[in-house]
């Protein structure tokens, strides 16, 4: 990921954040009290990539979909937490994933 946090999607939180609240990657950052930049990466045909800067000077990579989360997200999601879990490698935690409330992920 970029930085040291990382959010997939516009999706579901992890820990107590995982209230299955539908919110977008504007919502979620805004219900966390911070103010963003972000930078488009690129993506692919299925996913956006984005970079996004908060106020406190934390980097998060977000990734989104035009599809619903547990279609296009879940499994990576879940995958990432569990590596994260291991503390064996250095992997980005997950912060949210979930759907967007507007079609997509």
């Amino acid at each position: 990921g970029v930085g040291k946090d990382c959010a997939v999607g516009g999706l579901r939180m992890a820990g107590d954040s995982m209230s299955g609240e539908i919110l977008t990657v504007d919502e979620w950052f805004k219900k966390q009290g911070m103010k963003v930049s972000f930078q488009n990466l690129g993506g692919s045909s299925w996913s956006q990539n984005y970079k996004y800067k908060a106020d406190n000077g934390k980097e998060y990579f977000v990734k989104t979909a035009r599809q619903s989360a547990a279609k296009m997200f879940a499994g990576e999601a879940l995958g990432l937490l569990a590596m994260f879990d291991t503390k064996a490698l250095r992997i980005p935690e997950v912060l949210h994933w979930g759907d967007d409330g507007k079609g997509g992920s």
